[in-house]
């Protein structure tokens, strides 16, 4: 399993493949000031990477995802269960969203997230990998 844990504005958690193809950087996205910021405390706040449009369907296709897990109909992720004890506050895992989804699809194919880690980092190219 490759992927990046991240956990949406609905509190739902899940895994989010991440293609491994290396990222060559043509244009930097983070100011130089950020990536200086970054160097001394280890952190920066960086611009928005995804709309507020593009999160709304991300969290809309997390629930529907989830929604959709016993419809034989509908496509599946690797895995989908909830890891928490209570089922009214349920800890969800979802392994390779992507492959129930065309919008966490599109996400993964998204250049900018590795393309500025890649400039944080130094490196004139980056592969991001997660297992």
């Amino acid at each position: 399993m490759r992927g990046l844990w991240i956990e949406v504005a609905t509190g739902v958690s899940t895994t989010v493949p991440i293609s491994v193809e290396i990222y060559r950087l043509e244009v930097h996205t983070l100011m130089v000031e950020q990536a200086e910021q970054y160097r001394r405390s280890g952190f920066v706040n960086g611009s928005p990477v995804l709309s507020e449009a593009e999160v709304a369907v991300l969290q809309d296709e997390v629930l529907r995802v989830i929604d959709d897990r016993d419809n034989p109909d509908a496509a599946q992720p690797v895995e989908l269960c909830n890891l928490g004890s209570d089922d009214a506050h349920p800890i969800w895992k979802i392994v390779n969203i992507w492959e129930a989804s065309s919008a966490f699809r599109c996400l993964i194919d998204n250049e900018k997230v590795p393309a500025m880690a890649a400039q944080l980092s130094g490196a004139r190219g980056l592969r991001v990998w997660h297992d």
